[in-house]
Order: structure tokens, then C-alpha cells, then sequence
């Protein structure tokens, strides 16, 4: 089996195109839909050989981190508006945080296999093992996600293009 970490949705059609392909590693989280389009949910279930496991749940930390981490600078993106939104959802949705509801969303999408999460303490570990056991967000509460959310435009989702305030 060969396996390939990607970025894009076009990447991901063409190496399902690839019968040897077995394994997939793409950025998935909240605040990107491009992998929830109708093209790319046909050929993930043409290919359900293939594994998915998702990465950037947390979009490199932004999607949890307190209001004193910055954020990039991205046209057209309200950062405070998505803190606030993750904000409410955690309290609407009765999640015990912003890594539990970011966690149970991207473990709600049924096309993917597993998660791969950062940690630089056992602690970290021990917490984000903790959210594992927790259920995951309803097609439902997805849907609310999206309500509340917008998705976000492409120079945030690849952090090779962030800008930062200097």
C-alpha cells in the first residue's frame, strides 16, 4: 500500500485515482469545508479502501488558543467573530471546550479513519486521549457549525501563506 500526505482536495482526486494508493493524510478542522464538497465525498466513497486519517484538527493551535495568540493575517477573515462563534458552540452544543467541540467535529464526517493530534506534554496527551471518548458532533450539529461559522478562505487554511503582524 502507498500512502501520501496532501493539502488539497486536488491533490486528493488525483492520488484516488491511483489504485495503490491505500493512505491519505490530509488538514481537516472547522473552518475548512473545501474537503465536504459533493466531488470530493463521491470519490472518497468510490475509494473506501482507502485510509483517512485528518490533520490540523486544531489549525495549528488558532482554533483553541487564547486571545493572546495572534493570528494571521488573512483578507477577509474575522478571527474574533470565530472565537466568538467557538465560543458560543461550546456552550450551545455542550462541549467541555474549544478542543472538545473541534475534536467531535472533524470525528463526525464519516470519511475519515482516524485523527492525528499534536502534544508537547503527557498531560496534553492525557487530555486529548480523555476527548477521544467523547461523542462526536451529530450531522446536525455539524450543520449548526456551519451556521454559526463560516469557512474560511484558503490563506488561512495553509499556514505556508500566513502573514503575521509584525
Amino acid at each position: 500500500m502507498i500512502g501520501i500526505s496532501l493539502s488539497t482536495p486536488e491533490e486528493l482526486m488525483e492520488a484516488l485515482g491511483d489504485d495503490r494508493i491505500g493512505y491519505v493524510q490530509l488538514p481537516f478542522n472547522l473552518l475548512d469545508r473545501r474537503w465536504l464538497t459533493p466531488a470530493v465525498q463521491s470519490a472518497l466513497a468510490a475509494r473506501q479502501d482507502v485510509i483517512v486519517t485528518v490533520r490540523s484538527v486544531f489549525l495549528q493551535g488558532l482554533l483553541i488558543a487564547g486571545p493572546d495568540v495572534a493570528w494571521p493575517i488573512v483578507e477577509g477573515m474575522d478571527h474574533f467573530s470565530v472565537r466568538h462563534g467557538i465560543a458560543e458552540l461550546v456552550r450551545e452544543l455542550g462541549r467541555a471546550d474549544a478542543a472538545d467541540l473541534c475534536l467531535a467535529y472533524v470525528r463526525g464526517h464519516e470519511f475519515l479513519t482516524s485523527v492525528v493530534l499534536g502534544a508537547e506534554t503527557s498531560r496534553q496527551v492525557i487530555d486529548q486521549a480523555g476527548l477521544i471518548r467523547r461523542p462526536v458532533l451529530t450531522p446536525a450539529e455539524i450543520e449548526h457549525v456551519h451556521a454559526r461559522i463560516p469557512a474560511a478562505p484558503e490563506g488561512l487554511l495553509d499556514p505556508s501563506q500566513w502573514k503575521m503582524n509584525a
